[in-house]
């Protein structure tokens, strides 16, 4: 027969018996332009496959099969040889079994650990709002005087529905213990929609790790962990941190484990299902500090002036950068208490990078690495460090602009 009919009879393709001809291991004869397959080349086959499926390697293979060939299996010698090759192999597999039988005992270890914590999960969940020792930091991001609340709504502490208002007409109103402060305009900046029509705008933890490159999420975590060094961690107690832009909770999640009891962490986001789904994920899992959960524009935060012993900004002046031409921190810092520090993390490009003419002209010095490593320079703080993160080319789904572009990124830490 010839080769398409050789390869469908053992369903294989016809690529694979070419790489077994061209390595020897099948040697039909060949005749008017064409390779002809007969008993012997079904024996060798049928040897080949089923070597293949003792865990045999192309090449032990070869070695077998080019044994049998010279020697024909005549003599004892020959039987020995070949049996020697079996029980070497024999050998390797029950090696092999033995690592899966203990790395499948450790598999249902681990299996029945993280069920054990589920369990004492499940019955932790606790509905938590604005803890009332929080109200005397919010105030109106219009006049920056205090607020007052009306109609509240307090359970345990929290304050779970009701409204702030200011003298000047201001008003935000808490949702299921969510302070939303968002009007016409803000609400416009709220893109649901993604450019792929395939990708959720907000993935889940478990959504980006399989939609991006491992490289990349490593790169995620050396630079939250460059974050995280920049901060006093052994003195957090009562310390309130003021994260820009939680989104789907990257840094504070790796964060998280550091957090006092006395700490006040503020979630912030401009889209509310994003802070309904952060608050539903720590009400769940974590509610070992004071949350606080607010759903604005970052620039009209309503946070009294120096009130955070940190801001962390983490890659949040990207996006905000796009719709913008300032530079969040410096809106921002004038809500750090003084010996408070902000820590910002982003990305930039070099000058010849082409990502640079697909920015909004007025952004680009936000992206650009000499404008925007100027822009750090020139914060109002103190005792400015930065440390280089490396080069990273994004690869993921869920990040569309940016994907196949190489990016630096640069964490930078300031006093004010």
């Amino acid at each position: 027969m010839r080769i398409g009919e050789f390869a469908k009879k053992y369903n294989l393709t016809i690529d694979t018996i070419r790489h077994y001809m061209d390595i020897e291991l099948l040697l039909p004869e060949k005749s008017g332009g064409h390779y002809f397959f007969g008993e012997k080349e079904e024996k060798d086959l049928k040897e080949i496959l089923q070597l293949k499926e003792l865990k045999f390697t192309l090449s032990e293979i070869q070695r077998i099969i080019g044994y049998s060939r010279l020697s024909q299996l005549r003599y004892k010698e020959d039987k020995i040889y070949i049996r020697g090759i079996l029980l070497d192999k024999k050998n390797i597999l029950d090696e092999e079994k033995r690592e899966i039988q203990k790395a499948l005992e450790i598999l249902k270890n681990r299996i029945n650990e993280i069920d054990s914590i589920d369990e004492i999960l499940e019955v932790s969940g606790v509905k938590t709002g604005i803890h009332i020792s929080f109200i005397q930091y919010l105030s109106c991001p219009i006049c920056d005087i205090p607020l007052e609340l009306e109609d509240g709504k307090v359970t345990s502490n929290m304050i779970t529905e009701g409204y702030f208002r200011c003298k000047c007409g201001y008003r935000g109103n808490i949702e299921d213990g969510i302070y939303v402060s968002l009007d016409d305009e803000d609400r416009k900046k709220i893109h649901k929609e993604s450019l792929d029509s395939t990708v959720k705008p907000a993935a889940t933890l478990g959504e980006y790790v399989e939609g991006t490159d491992a490289s990349l999420i490593n790169h995620i975590y050396k630079s939250i962990d460059s974050i995280i060094n920049f901060m006093d961690i052994d003195a957090l107690d009562n310390r309130i941190i003021l994260e820009l832009g939680t989104g789907s909770g990257f840094f504070m999640r790796q964060f998280l484990s550091y957090v006092k009891p006395n700490s006040i962490y503020i979630v912030t986001d401009h889209d509310i299902d994003r802070i309904r789904f952060i608050k539903a994920y720590l009400e769940e899992h974590f509610l070992d500090c004071k949350f606080v959960f607010i759903c604005s524009d970052l620039s009209k935060l309503p946070i009294k002036n120096e009130s955070a012993d940190y801001i962390v900004n983490y890659l949040t002046s990207l996006n905000y950068s796009l719709k913008s031409d300032q530079f969040l921190d410096n809106i921002l810092i004038p809500k750090i208490k003084k010996g408070g520090k902000l820590i910002g993390c982003s990305y930039y490009v070099k000058s010849g990078s082409k990502l640079l003419k697909s920015a909004p002209p007025t952004s680009r010095k936000f992206f650009e690495e000499r404008a925007y490593k100027t822009e750090i320079k020139n914060l109002a703080l103190n005792n400015i460090e930065v440390k280089e993160v490396g080069a990273i080319i994004i690869e993921s789904k869920y990040e569309v602009m940016m994907e196949g572009h190489e990016f630096y990124t640069l964490v930078y830490c300031g006093e004010k």
